[in-house]
């Protein structure tokens, strides 16, 4: 009876989960009204990248606070703080439009506004995916993982339908008449709905029956050999060697290994290795903090590989309409907007069921693989946009690769981090990659906005042309080929964790 109210509370806590996902995924969806925003306000293209980098931002660098908070104080006291950052913030954004003289000239606090309401977002987005990773174990964790983000990629194809139905108005052309007031209601409405529920019903619940019953034999194993190999005072010097080279023997005799040598001291992913091939989703031995797992190699090589991913793909998507206006082509905005959420989507469903296919039966591939193709696929797209970022084919083709990577990463980072650091402090581990991963949004997007500028016509707030943002793609395919380099080492890394 208790089992069956726990199932039953998890898969609560997941539909609940999957909900709030759909709220905050709107953060990735700037691009829906930026041009609006621009527009309204008369904005420059700096400035408008300043706001977008404000919430990519505010998204990610807060990760590792709303961490902290999740570990330490639970789900529910998260989603409170979550529900009055994001509803104040937005219905704080909707009063801006009605003082557009005011804040036309005051881009910071507008930065600052959507900076707190992306804060928001973000607490909703830890406490809502942190629960429903730690909720689900075995070989289906990626699955699960992989549509809950998968809900969140397809966020913004939502809200891009709402605002292209509801708040457009026939405006195409001029976007500074397209009611983006009342869509900051409409989000601030969500936000209160989506975290008042999460407050109520999400909950981080204990391992499934299997699982903790694997960690309780454990446990009586290792009592038992404590047991088995105290020491009574009256034991003489010789007497414990004795005691210590026999339990080596019986340690040698518990792994049978092919090696007739084994370490006396192993690390944490010796003794991993070890283990039965049916338990390696289970690695209490190799359940390192965040502060451990800092120390280590494996940790930067995924850090940085993803910090580079998704600035480059984050910069793209949020400046899609912006591209898309310097080739003329305003009409085909819409369509852009809405195959990207759902590429991305696709992705994140797929990068989280191909790591369960390995584990099933192709278990000799890293996961890490996938990151490697992530980082690739990211490359080729920066150098074909070189060449071909004024036809529509072009982007809308290299649009649909560009979201792959990111998606891709997204789940992936969430895996690769239960799979090789363990279960302690996910939240702070989650939210730390995030967390750096959102401070280097800043340079790539600055990067873009200065390209952007400099090729503008001149007395004119707008580039039109193959050179807007050329450099910008170059100088990132050598972002995406040293992102390539770390995941293949990454790739290397966790083959040898492996075998």
């Amino acid at each position: 009876m208790e089992n069956n109210r726990i199932e039953i509370q998890r898969y609560i806590s997941l539909c609940v989960g999957v909900l709030g996902l759909v709220f905050c995924g709107i953060i990735n969806g700037f691009n829906i009204y930026a041009v609006a925003l621009k527009q309204t306000f008369n904005y420059t293209q700096t400035e408008l990248e300043y706001i977008a980098a404000s919430g990519i931002v505010g998204s990610e660098l807060t990760s590792y606070f709303a961490g902290i908070a999740i570990d330490r104080f639970g789900p529910r006291s998260t989603c409170v703080a979550a529900a009055v950052l994001t509803c104040s913030c937005f219905s704080l954004m909707w009063m801006t439009t009605k003082f557009i003289s005011f804040f036309a000239s005051r881009t910071w606090i507008i930065c600052l506004m959507y900076f707190m309401a992306s804060s928001g977002c973000c607490f909703t987005n830890m406490v809502c995916m942190g629960t429903i990773s730690l909720n689900f174990e075995g070989k289906h964790r990626g699955k699960i993982v992989g549509f809950a983000s998968a809900v969140y990629g397809s966020s913004p194809l939502i809200y891009a339908a709402i605002y292209q139905g509801f708040f457009v108005s026939g405006h195409i052309t001029d976007e500074q008449n397209q009611n983006i007031a009342d869509f900051f209601i409409l989000l601030s409405i969500c936000a209160a709905i989506a975290n008042v529920l999460g407050a109520g019903f999400l909950k981080i619940m204990p391992l499934e029956p299997a699982s903790a019953g694997h960690l309780e034999m454990q446990d009586l194993i290792e009592t038992n050999h404590d047991e088995d190999t105290s020491l009574t005072p009256i034991e003489t010097n010789n007497d414990k060697d004795k005691l210590e080279k026999g339990d080596e023997d019986l340690t040698n005799a518990k792994n049978s290994t092919s090696n007739e040598k084994t370490p006396i001291l192993q690390n944490d992913l010796d003794s991993n290795k070890n283990t039965p091939t049916d338990k390696i989703d289970i690695k209490p031995d190799t359940d390192i903090t965040c502060f451990q797992m800092v120390k280590t190699l494996e940790f930067h090589f995924l850090l940085w590989t993803v910090i580079i991913i998704k600035g480059i793909g984050l910069t793209f998507t949020a400046n899609i309409t912006t591209i898309a206006k310097s080739a003329h082509l305003e009409k085909a905005s819409s369509t852009l907007i809405i195959i990207i959420p759902i590429s991305n989507t696709l992705a994140r469903f797929f990068g989280g069921l191909m790591p369960d296919i390995f584990k099933q039966k192709l278990s000799f591939i890293p996961t890490s693989s996938l990151l490697l193709l992530a980082s690739f696929i990211s490359m080729t797209v920066q150098v074909l946009l070189v060449f071909f970022n004024q036809s529509y084919i072009g982007l809308a083709c290299l649009s649909i690769m560009s979201s792959i990577p990111t998606g891709l990463v997204s789940v992936l980072m969430v895996i690769i981090i239960l799979e090789l650091f363990g279960r302690s402090d996910f939240s702070q581990k989650y939210g730390l990659v995030l967390t750096v991963a959102g401070i280097a949004a800043f340079p790539i997007g600055k990067i873009f906005g200065l390209i952007y500028e400099n090729n503008s016509i001149a007395g004119s707030r707008l580039c039109y042309g193959v050179d807007c943002s050329r450099w910008s793609y170059i100088i990132n395919a050598i972002f995406a080929l040293l992102a390539t380099l770390l995941s293949a080492a990454l790739v290397r890394a966790e083959h040898k964790i492996q075998s």
